[in-house]
């Protein structure tokens, strides 16, 4: 099969177009590399530099879509929420609508489990209370509903994923936007304490020996 992954050039993303091409799919990668870096794409991914949010979509076809492509910083979100409208919400339109043009048979979003808010119980189940706490929650959970639109109007099978923390291998560990798991890996490998906030919501948390993961 043929599968398109927007943000192919991200953490999640080319882990993502390493397994396709593994199980034999041919694969597109488009990102604009606003913080995917090419390097990281697979030497069997046809690459196209390419902005969702603006540029127009190339003439091509796929059975399957990952559209992981989307600005991700809760903070970011209250300070700009328009880009957060444009870049989460917007391009899932977009990445719709030329699915739809193209054969696309399952689409499928990258969205987060930040649309639970600050959940009273953990853990959190897949129906549990939905309450978005952020421009950027908000637009993620727009677009599950839009995609729920598309998939009874015009019979495209639309799949959600409410990722939590994503780790492994190349994840961030240097910035606002690394992943808690990330950053606990790297300051065990450093021999420093882990730095943990607490917030009022209940949670639990293990530490564990990391050994010498790198």
């Amino acid at each position: 099969m043929k599968a398109i992954v927007t943000g192919g050039a991200g953490f999640i993303g080319h882990h993502l177009v390493n397994l396709l091409i593994e199980q034999g799919h041919e694969v597109e990668v488009w990102d604009n590399l606003s913080t995917g870096k090419e390097e990281r794409i697979h030497a069997d991914a046809l690459f196209r530099k390419i902005d969702i949010n603006v540029d127009e979509m190339p003439a091509t076809w796929a059975d399957m879509v990952f559209h992981l492509a989307a600005p991700t910083s809760v903070q970011e979100s209250l300070e700009n929420p328009y880009k957060y409208e444009q870049g989460c919400y917007m391009t899932t339109k977009r990445m719709l609508d030329w699915s739809l043009a193209n054969g696309v048979q399952s689409f499928v979003l990258a969205s987060t489990a930040a649309i639970y808010g600050e959940p009273t119980e953990v853990p959190v189940k897949e129906d549990s209370e939905i309450n978005p706490m952020s421009p950027y929650a908000e637009q993620k959970r727009n677009s599950e509903m839009l995609m729920a639109a598309y998939q009874r109007n015009f019979k495209i099978k639309c799949t959600a994923l409410r990722l939590f923390n994503v780790y492994g291998t190349r994840s961030r560990t240097n910035s606002a936007y690394g992943a808690a798991l990330g950053v606990f890996l790297k300051q065990k490998i450093l021999n420093k304490p882990f730095t943990i906030v607490f917030s009022e919501s209940i949670f639990s948390i293990s530490i564990f020996n990391c050994g010498d993961q790198k």
